[in-house]
């Protein structure tokens, strides 16, 4: 027995159970939007295609901060070729060394700007992208 309300009074209605399941499926294609009187429908579509747009923009906006978070630079002290600060590894004491930007043991030659921010915020402004260094030798 099932308790439904018509016109302010209360009666009884007796259900069977394929015909509530009949009822509740039809309420789920409602709520779903695939079937809506009165254009229901379209503003779901519409709602749902803003949502989309606003969770690209998000996505977009997050895989720019993770690729500048992973953009690695190195340090430019001058236009020479052997102008670059190299991080010395193999010592105790933090050793810096000004020489060529190719990596070789012991001597870190890109960083992150995290690390150069952890260093020294005065590096940052000699601090020249990876790639677009890269570009111009």
């Amino acid at each position: 027995m099932c308790k439904v309300t018509l016109d302010g009074r209360e009666t009884l209605k007796r259900i069977n159970a394929s015909q509530l399941a009949k009822e509740r499926e039809e309420e789920a294609f409602f709520l779903r939007g695939d079937y809506a009187p009165n254009g229901y429908g379209k503003q779901r579509e519409e709602y749902i295609k803003g949502k989309i747009k606003v969770l690209e923009k998000s996505l977009y906006e997050c895989k720019r901060e993770l690729k500048e978070l992973k953009q690695l630079y190195y340090l430019k002290v001058t236009d020479d070729s052997f102008a670059y600060l190299n991080l010395d590894l193999d010592l105790n004491a933090e050793t810096w060394e000004v020489a060529t930007k190719g990596e070789t043991n012991g001597y870190q030659t890109q960083f992150t700007r995290e690390e150069i921010m952890a260093i020294n915020k005065g590096l940052w402004s000699i601090a020249v992208p990876v790639e677009e260094d890269d570009r111009q030798c």
